[in-house]
């Protein structure tokens, strides 16, 4: 695949989508997409948006999309889909809640599969929004897929990062476990026109109030309903005042090596993965299976004898370089 990069730098569309699908697809060419782009380093604010199945994440980031127009902010969108165990597919349908967006070209949405990434995001999402900052986008959001309790990737991804909630959802708490908990710097109770909305907020104060961690950025709880659009503002707002906070305070860069962290550590795990798939579906492996069955050797003998094997076969690749 051959990209100019730099017509992404001047915002053409059709680059920029090609340029996703590369990152989607892992092309070789990524390699230079990424380099390009960290040589380019034109930073803006990510905001990261997560929470539970039903919360109405999809239609605040709708919502958001059009107070940050209404300033005359170009906003890039990533929607992450979750993928089809069983076939890899998505249905890829957050954009129907975005329609009213498609035709303005200060506004580019890209939904993206997970691929049973876990964690939330999908695997290309940190390079991806890289590029839409690039691609002149004054603000870009990320939407997970509904997560649970453990999938809090987006704070390796995102600058400031939204935890929505709902009542009529179950026990709150039960949903918001630590890793919640520690990752938000704005709590959203969505739907707040409903019954229950009050002891949501409760809720959540109370808790965050015993939360065990330093931060200096005191999180906040904060009322929408996104269907009318009532607290959106609100939110926007409190959103460029924590944007102000993170370049005040030298965060920014923080945040940029950390992604750059964990895109080494991904990439690295993946090679690891694909070492060991080799060596599982290798004969010995058969073999070792076998012996285990039938009680020839132990389980723990007969994983180091696998492990054994595999760093073979790292220092048998590393002697190729």
């Amino acid at each position: 695949m051959q990209i100019n990069l730099n017509k992404i730098s001047e915002g053409d569309r059709l680059t920029i989508a090609k340029s996703l699908t590369a990152i989607e697809k892992d092309d070789p060419i990524v390699e230079d997409i990424l380099h390009f782009l960290l040589r380019k380093k034109s930073f803006k604010q990510i905001i990261g948006i997560t929470g539970p199945p039903g919360s109405g994440k999809s239609t605040i980031v709708d919502q958001m999309i059009y107070h940050f127009r209404q300033l005359d902010l170009s906003v890039g969108v990533i929607c992450i889909d979750p993928s089809s165990v069983f076939t890899n597919g998505a249905i890829l349908g957050d954009r129907v809640r975005m329609q009213r967006h498609s035709t303005d070209p200060k506004v580019f949405i890209r939904s993206m599969a997970t691929r049973n990434v876990k964690g939330g995001l999908a695997a290309g999402v940190r390079k991806a929004a890289l590029l839409l900052q690039e691609a002149g986008n004054d603000v870009v959001i990320i939407e997970t897929v509904g997560v649970g309790q453990v999938e809090i990737d987006i704070v390796e991804a995102a600058d400031t990062v939204i935890v929505t909630a709902a009542p009529g959802l179950g026990d709150t708490m039960q949903t918001f476990k630590a890793g919640l908990m520690e990752i938000g710097d704005f709590f959203v109770v969505n739907m707040a026109d409903r019954p229950g909305s009050g002891k949501t907020v409760r809720q959540l104060e109370s808790t965050l109030q015993f939360t065990r961690i330093k931060k200096q950025w005191k999180p906040k709880v904060l009322k929408t309903i996104a269907t009318t659009g009532e607290g959106v503002k609100e939110l926007i707002d409190e959103c460029r005042i924590h944007w102000e906070y993170v370049v005040k305070n030298g965060k920014l860069e923080d945040n940029r090596l950390k992604t750059m962290e964990m895109e080494i550590k991904d990439q690295l795990i993946k090679r690891v993965i694909n070492d060991l798939d080799n060596i599982t579906v290798s004969d010995s492996m058969k073999d070792v299976v076998q012996k285990v069955y039938r009680t020839e050797i132990p389980l723990g003998k007969a994983i180091n004898k696998m492990y054994q094997k595999f760093y073979e076969r790292c220092d048998c690749i590393a002697s190729k370089y």
